[in-house]
C-alpha cells in the first residue's frame, strides 16, 4: 500500500501500511491491527481514530515521559485503559518511537 498521512498525524508514517477488514471484539476493540512484517492497519487505524485518543496526534520523535503524556491525555470518548493501550501502540509504531510500557503507565493510573 502506497505511503499516506493518517488523520490526526501529519507526517508520513515510519513503516509500511496495509488494509485488511477488522473485526469488532466483544471488548469493543478491533483487530487486526498489524499485517504481514509489522505492517500497520490502516482500518484499525481509523476505529481507533474515531475515539479520538491524543496520542494518535502526537508526533514523531517523542521521548518517554512525552509519549507518557500524550498516553495519559484524556481523550473526548474517556477511552478504556485496553482502547488506550491498542491506539498507543498504533501510535508507536507509525511514529517509530521507542515504545513505553503503555500497560504499565494505564494500570498505575497515568502518575
Amino acid at each position: 500500500m502506497a505511503q499516506q498521512v493518517l488523520v490526526p498525524a501529519t507526517v508520513l508514517p515510519a513503516g509500511a501500511l496495509c488494509t485488511t477488514p477488522v473485526k469488532v471484539f466483544q471488548d469493543g476493540n478491533v483487530g487486526p491491527e498489524f499485517c504481514r512484517a509489522g505492517a500497520l492497519n490502516v482500518a484499525a487505524w481509523k476505529w481507533y481514530e474515531q475515539l479520538q485518543p491524543p496520542v494518535m496526534a502526537a508526533g514523531p520523535g517523542l521521548s518517554p515521559a512525552a509519549q507518557k503524556a500524550a498516553l495519559c491525555a484524556i481523550g473526548p470518548q474517556n477511552l478504556t485503559n485496553v482502547e488506550s493501550d491498542r491506539a498507543y501502540w498504533l501510535a508507536a509504531v507509525y511514529y517509530g518511537w521507542t515504545p513505553i510500557d503503555a500497560g504499565r503507565v494505564l494500570g498505575e493510573g497515568c502518575r
